[in-house]
């Protein structure tokens, strides 16, 4: 299980912390870029986009709750980039949320594959490695 770019979205700086560790203790992947505001991820997959950057992410791990752009805003940008940059890219809600309505609205986005539950643990990290692009 490796992914070759990695993004992980969240405000909660103690998680990114220690996710961060995880990911790189287990070698999942060896570009791991860690946003702590959602606009500010999106603004960067644009440009990677506009160059056609190998660097893209094919994992997407996202926060809900965030200040200036939650979750879903981003949700709603990311879904408008053209199809064969979507289709090489997961994308996982990642939230300390156990709202059940957070839980299904993430199903009724065609570029979500799944909710993932807080913390991050290597066997979760093992099903996000199962899981196919959903797009």
């Amino acid at each position: 299980m490796k992914f070759n770019n990695l993004f992980l979205i969240d405000d909660d700086t103690t998680s990114n912390f220690l996710d961060t560790r995880l990911i790189k203790n287990y070698m999942i992947t060896e570009n791991l870029k860690v946003f702590n505001y959602a606009n500010i991820a999106l603004d960067e997959l644009k440009q990677l986009v506009l160059t056609d950057s190998p660097e893209f992410p094919d994992l997407i791990l996202l926060d809900i709750q965030m200040p200036y752009m939650n979750g879903w805003q981003f949700i709603e940008e990311f879904q408008k980039f053209p199809e064969a940059v979507l289709s090489k890219c997961k994308l996982f809600i990642f939230s300390s949320s156990i709202n059940p309505q957070d839980i299904e609205k993430s199903k009724t986005y065609k570029v979500v594959n799944g909710f993932i539950s807080k913390p991050l643990t290597i066997d979760k990290l093992n099903n996000l490695n199962q899981a196919p692009v959903k797009n």
